[in-house]
């Protein structure tokens, strides 16, 4: 069932808490998020509009609004991200620190492929937000977001790598539901805006899936 605006408002904030809980593990573990993502453009909803300070590129000058396909990072980038986070690992070694495990390197990058799908989902989201009239709101779960947000508290606590590896496993699916809830609802909406917004979801529900 559709919610009201106000209510995808709620659920939007929830995902905007869950994505700068992992923003911030991310660079307490040596690694940085959101690689390529640009600045959107704001929307009156607490928290999207420190999203855009805290995770954005060279904003565009255009006005125009970029898809999720634009915004996304081709798997070059991605690779670049990873490399970057093997390379500062690695120099925490030879400085003397405990050399990480591959299940930690492991960990590490599905934290950060799980950060870039949530700073891209967002950007999605508001872009529908803009575009879909009031009566045609979006199929956004609240429970799945509320649930994400709770998930990615719970894992800021955890001290233990299996523990931690586990929450990152949760939140990898809880974000993979969230995302194909919203393209199914997508679909029942029925028109080109939304087809083409259900592709883009496809496209980062591919790049957080992927191994």
């Amino acid at each position: 069932m559709m919610q009201r605006p106000g209510m995808v408002g709620v659920a939007l904030n929830h995902q905007v808490t869950a994505f700068h809980t992992l923003r911030a593990l991310l660079q307490d573990r040596g690694s940085e998020p959101c690689v390529l993502i640009e600045e959107p453009h704001p929307l009156p909803i607490t928290g999207l509009t420190a999203l855009n300070d805290e995770c954005a590129g060279e904003g565009t000058s255009t006005g125009r609004t970029r898809t999720a396909r634009e915004l996304q990072p081709d798997s070059a980038s991605l690779y670049s991200a990873s490399v970057t986070t093997s390379s500062a690992l690695r120099a925490g070694s030879a400085a003397g620190t405990k050399a990480p495990t591959l299940a930690q390197m492991a960990s590490q990058n599905r934290l950060s492929r799980v950060t870039n799908s949530t700073a891209q989902l967002l950007l999605v989201e508001q872009n529908m937000l803009q575009h879909l009239p009031p009566e045609r709101p979006l199929g956004i779960q609240l429970k799945d977001s509320i649930e994400f947000r709770n998930i990615c508290t719970h894992m800021a606590l955890q001290e233990e790598d299996r523990k931690f590896d586990k929450d990152v496993n949760e939140a990898q699916q809880c974000l993979r539901t969230i995302i194909t809830n919203l393209i199914t609802a997508l679909l029942a909406l029925n028109s080109e805006f939304c087809a083409a917004a259900a592709e883009d979801l496809r496209s980062i529900l591919k790049k957080l899936t992927e191994d």
